[in-house]
Formats: C-alpha cells, sequence, structure tokens
C-alpha cells in the first residue's frame, strides 16, 4: 500500500491527469508539483492512452465493493473513474 499510495497515486495519477488536461486543452506543456519541486514537460499521448485502457479495465471489474476502499485509500480512485 506504501508504494501504491506514494508512487501511484501521489505521483503517476497526478501526472497523467495533468498530461490529460493539456494535451484535450492542447497546450504545449504542462506542470505538476510534487512537494516542493514542479515537474514541466511537453504533454505525451501514449499517456493518455496508457490511461484510458486503466480505465477501460476497471470499468470491466464487475464487484468494484474489495477494491475501491483500496484505490481509494491510495488515491487512484477518482482519477480512474474521470
Amino acid at each position: 500500500m506504501p508504494i501504491l499510495a506514494r508512487q501511484v497515486g501521489a505521483q503517476f495519477m497526478t501526472w497523467t491527469a495533468a498530461n490529460e488536461r493539456a494535451l484535450a486543452g492542447a497546450e504545449d506543456e504542462f506542470s505538476v508539483k510534487f512537494g516542493d519541486a514542479v515537474w514541466i514537460q511537453k504533454p505525451q499521448k501514449y499517456h493518455v492512452r496508457s490511461l484510458a485502457m486503466l480505465r477501460a479495465k476497471y470499468a470491466a471489474v464487475p464487484d468494484k465493493a474489495a477494491l475501491d476502499p483500496i484505490l481509494a485509500a491510495a488515491g487512484c480512485l477518482a482519477g480512474l473513474r474521470a
């Protein structure tokens, strides 16, 4: 759970959501704040597709009752439901 929360929930999901917004807005670059550091880069189309695949896999789970509390505690659930 610590790795899921710190690496995936706090960093990857934050980054990939910002990347998705930047591409949707046709922005040349985007930034994400991680602690005291700011990460700036150009948006990446591949990661929008990979996020869509993660969302599709999540949507295909028939009974999310056991999975949702874990994903919510890790900070991943909102990004998968978007």
